[in-house]
């Protein structure tokens, strides 16, 4: 428990000075900080869900997707090649592709955590 107040915290404090700061930042940096308020919201959504859903595939599919396309936008924004720019918006089809197969059929939303014992 300890360790997601932590987690909060951390995204809070981050989310905030990046919302704080929003109009003075660059293109990209307005991108980190929306990025870094979804990884807040999602720390918090991600703990409801899995105590309502008994997982939350759901969540974490969603927040890979938004924070890989997030990420790839603020790369690409900094590219100045445009062979860059063209290998990342290549890498980002393919890697929202691979999301979209793990979350349809190999981690399908509404199944349960595989346990060990």
């Amino acid at each position: 428990m300890m360790l997601f107040i932590f987690r909060i915290l951390i995204s809070f404090i981050a989310a905030l000075v990046g919302m704080v700061r929003y109009k003075k930042l660059t293109m990209p940096f307005k991108i980190l900080s929306i990025y870094l308020v979804v990884v807040f919201v999602q720390e918090i959504v991600n703990k409801f869900y899995i105590i309502l859903h008994k997982n939350n595939y759901l969540i974490m599919h969603l927040g890979t997707l938004i924070k890989c396309v997030s990420l790839s936008i603020i790369y690409y924004s900094l590219f100045q090649n445009k062979t860059s720019k063209t290998i990342s918006g290549i890498l980002t089809g393919l890697l929202i592709v691979f999301i979209l197969i793990n979350a349809l059929l190999f981690e399908p939303f509404n199944s349960t955590f595989h346990q060990t014992h």
